[in-house]
């Protein structure tokens, strides 16, 4: 994916904000930002993981579909 096609999806707010490529679907608990996708919520959940936008303790992961 070209980089102004990442910062163009970034920006209409439907970007993991790890990765910037794919769409978010995984709301991080009990925070409950949509934050991350699901590749990346299987490699960031677990093991003491906080939350990327408020670094809160992450107990559990939920994925979306809208």
């Amino acid at each position: 994916m070209y980089l102004y096609q990442m910062g163009r999806r970034a920006r209409a707010g439907g970007a993991c904000v790890v990765c910037l490529a794919e769409r978010k679907c995984v709301v991080l608990l009990p925070c409950a930002h949509l934050c991350l996708c699901a590749g990346c919520a299987l490699r960031f959940v677990g093991r003491g993981a906080v939350c990327p936008v408020c670094r809160t303790a992450v107990e559990d992961a939920l994925a979306v579909y809208w």
